[in-house]
């Protein structure tokens, strides 16, 4: 199988001609294009059949089609939610962007469960100060919201 980055699927023609050329089969071509949620690749990526394909080439026992429902109801709380959150991170590093990344993950997936938004305000825990503002910042943030003490 042969995955093709793209910004754009890829035509039939070009597809063929790619398969010729590299000696994969044509239903192995498969567009890897660029998506607008990182989450909806999965679905592209069956929509084109590469499970199939791997499930094949693998030789491993058929169960009929992937259920992919579950994952499309996490897409569709990403894209569509109902509620909406802010939550202040304080910490010493905000200003590095990598520094709290998994807890902005799980802070993020914990939301769509709920099918609510989660925003983040980063604060710095030396000055008080939101990220990229000059003056510390009151308000925002209540944390009698949602019935949260």
């Amino acid at each position: 199988m042969l995955l093709c980055r793209s910004e754009q699927p890829l035509p039939e023609s070009e597809r063929r001609k790619i398969a010729l050329f590299t000696n994969v089969p044509e239903h192995a071509v498969i567009s890897a294009v660029d998506v607008d949620n990182i989450y909806r690749i999965p679905l592209w990526l069956h929509q084109q059949g590469l499970d199939r394909i791997i499930v094949d080439a693998l030789r491993l026992p058929a169960r009929g089609e992937a259920d992919l429902s579950e994952w499309q109801a996490v897409v569709d709380a990403m894209e569509h939610p109902v509620d909406e959150v802010t939550v202040a991170v304080v910490g010493k590093y905000v200003d590095h962007a990598d520094a709290y990344k998994s807890l902005a993950e799980a802070l993020k997936h914990g939301g769509l469960r709920q099918r609510t938004r989660v925003r983040l305000k980063w604060v710095e825990s030396e000055t008080g100060r939101e990220r990229g503002r000059r003056r510390p910042r009151r308000g925002g943030c209540d944390p009698r919201a949602r019935g949260l003490r």
